[in-house]
């Protein structure tokens, strides 16, 4: 395993705690003129997807107690309502986990209804309806 700053554990597909990514990120945060602009940022905004890299990971090694606590920081580090709903979803059977990523999955894939307005063309249903 290197020491650069976007170095991976190869079990998880996430930097371990404490590793030298880590290490970076906390350098980067308290010095931030001595790093090129924006990396401070960029390593905040990517660690949800490393901790929901990692859960899903851990969960299909069948660690669900292990998959939960990084779902949960995925969640608590801005990673939005997916990390938060996978972590409610770890309580639950192995079928009932397939069958809810399936739905997701499939509702992600789908394409959004259009309105009638917006098949027609003619701007918002209140200008439709002037004569």
């Amino acid at each position: 395993m290197g020491t650069g700053p976007l170095t991976r554990d190869h079990r998880w597909g996430a930097p371990p705690e404490g590793s030298a990514h880590e290490c970076h990120n906390r350098q980067a945060r308290a010095n931030p003129s001595k790093y090129p602009l924006g990396t401070a940022e960029r390593y905040r905004k990517e660690r949800p997807l490393w901790h929901l890299g990692a859960g899903r990971l851990a969960e299909e090694h069948g660690r669900l107690k292990q998959a939960r606590q990084y779902y949960l920081q995925a969640w608590r580090f801005g990673g939005g309502l997916r990390p938060f709903a996978l972590a409610v979803l770890s309580y639950f059977s192995a079928p009932v986990r397939r069958v809810a990523r399936a739905v997701g999955h499939r509702l992600r894939m789908s394409p959004l209804p259009a309105g009638p307005h917006m098949l027609q063309g003619r701007g918002t249903p209140r200008e439709q309806s002037r004569p």
